[in-house]
């Protein structure tokens, strides 16, 4: 099941399992990256989410190097 919210103005944001997905990477690794500063997420309801413009910007940056 996929978790995702969407916001009044019309974004997304995924759950940690959906975004790891997303990028290629487990959840630990992804929660490093929260860590570290890497990718940014926000909580809502206790649950982190990424938000679909930061994947695709972290995904770019990634494909860059």
């Amino acid at each position: 099941m996929i978790d995702v919210i969407e916001f009044t103005d019309n974004t997304r944001a995924f759950d940690l399992l959906e975004s790891a997905q997303m990028i290629g990477v487990v959840v630990p690794t992804l929660r490093k990256y929260l860590r570290e500063g890497k990718i940014h997420g926000q909580t809502v309801d206790r649950k982190i989410y990424i938000d679909e413009a930061e994947i695709k910007r972290f995904k770019e940056e990634r494909e860059r190097r």
